[in-house]
């Protein structure tokens, strides 16, 4: 056992096989100054036992703020007009009562990009998605995958709504026409891959293409029946691998749309 007066706090410092004790001497002159150490290594012990530990509340708090923080950038995203999210919700309001509306609900659309290189490389100023729309027609109401164009330099959506519904929105095809392609075996790459873009949300397909020099044709045909029914046989007319119009005929009522 060995004990030592430390002569600046008036500690008493006794030890045996590395044991520390602390006692208080009475000094006459450092009585104040030892109750002021006393304590300030009281908080001391406090705060470093404390040190890395986060109460209940504190952790309850910093949740709250981090679901408030999720919460607050979902409703930015939505309403921000710049992204995909924001422009669809304009687009397409949930608050429009006009009939025949289509309608964008974030919880339901399932947005999904399409890579379609060849056809980029052709219109680059566009993405393509499938996005579920509901669209209200009088008392019915139905989900649709409807494709969309995203234009982010001028920060627009369009909506091009699948063949089988309405063949005269024609977002897609119209930015088509008039390019020129190198050859017609590219011409032929780019109308296979067009194919595709044009079938989003589409339940039937396109069937008996041909090719000849002045253009291609070939059959939407629907689903179901076999053989399958033909909606509609369109026509895209080209001029030196330049496309130059699009020809749609229903065979059925001899009805016929011309986009060039």
């Amino acid at each position: 056992m060995c004990n030592a007066l430390d002569p600046i706090s008036g500690f008493l410092f006794s030890g045996q096989r590395g044991s520390v004790h602390f006692q208080c001497l009475q000094h006459p002159v450092r009585n104040f100054g030892m109750r002021k150490i006393a304590v300030t290594g009281f908080f001391a012990v406090l705060a470093i036992s404390g040190f890395g530990q986060i109460s209940a509340a504190e952790k309850l708090r910093n949740e709250t703020l981090a679901r408030m923080d999720s919460l607050r950038r979902t409703i930015d995203s939505t309403l921000n007009p710049r992204t995909l999210d924001g422009l669809l919700a304009k687009k397409f309001p949930e608050t429009s009562w006009v009939d025949g509306r289509w309608v964008y609900y974030k919880d339901q659309a399932n947005i999904q990009q399409l890579v379609k290189p060849r056809v980029s490389a052709v219109i680059p100023a566009y993405t393509f998605y499938t996005v579920t729309l509901t669209n209200y027609l009088d008392s019915q109401v139905k989900h649709y995958r409807i494709l969309i164009l995203f234009d982010s330099v001028n920060l627009r959506v369009y909506q091009a709504l699948p063949f089988s519904l309405n063949l005269n929105s024609m977002e897609l095809l119209s930015r088509i026409i008039g390019k020129t392609f190198p050859d017609s075996t590219a011409l032929v790459d780019f109308m296979l891959e067009l194919q595709s873009l044009m079938n989003a949300g589409s339940s039937g397909g396109f069937e008996n293409m041909v090719f000849q020099q002045v253009k291609v044709s070939f059959d939407l045909t629907g689903a179901g029946a076999n053989p399958k029914p033909v909606l509609e046989h369109i026509e895209m007319f080209i001029e030196n691998n330049t496309i130059r119009r699009f020809r749609f005929t229903n065979p059925s009522i001899r009805w016929r749309v011309m986009v060039e």
